[in-house]
């Protein structure tokens, strides 16, 4: 995210979420088999989806995932590979998203 306009604030804010988002993992073996890479990503686009307009604005989440795009296509050598990645990425989005709302209404 460094090269994008943001805010040290928002990023520290980003960052601070996310790294307890990651967190939420080790409570739940459902993680075990995932990668540590696709569990970051996993918290980080979850706290980018929920930050609004005025502060992470949409050209900057666009050009976070370009960048992972070109990453990802770089490293996988089959489309098996790229396809396995976004099945995880999706699953540990959803399974960590009900894990932070779980937390975060029981601390309410």
């Amino acid at each position: 995210l460094s090269p994008l306009p943001v805010s040290h604030a928002v990023r520290k804010e980003l960052f601070e979420v996310a790294i307890y988002m990651a967190e939420l993992s080790v409570c739940d073996s459902f993680f075990v088999p995932y990668p540590a890479s696709i569990v970051a990503l996993a918290a980080l686009a979850n706290v980018m989806e929920s930050m609004p307009e005025s502060k992470l604005p949409s050209m900057a989440k666009i050009a976070f995932w370009n960048m992972v795009r070109h990453l990802w296509t770089g490293i996988s050598h089959s489309d098996y590979l790229l396809q396995l990645r976004n099945k995880q990425l999706d699953d540990a989005r959803e399974r960590l998203r009900s894990m932070f709302q779980a937390t975060s209404a029981a601390s309410s």
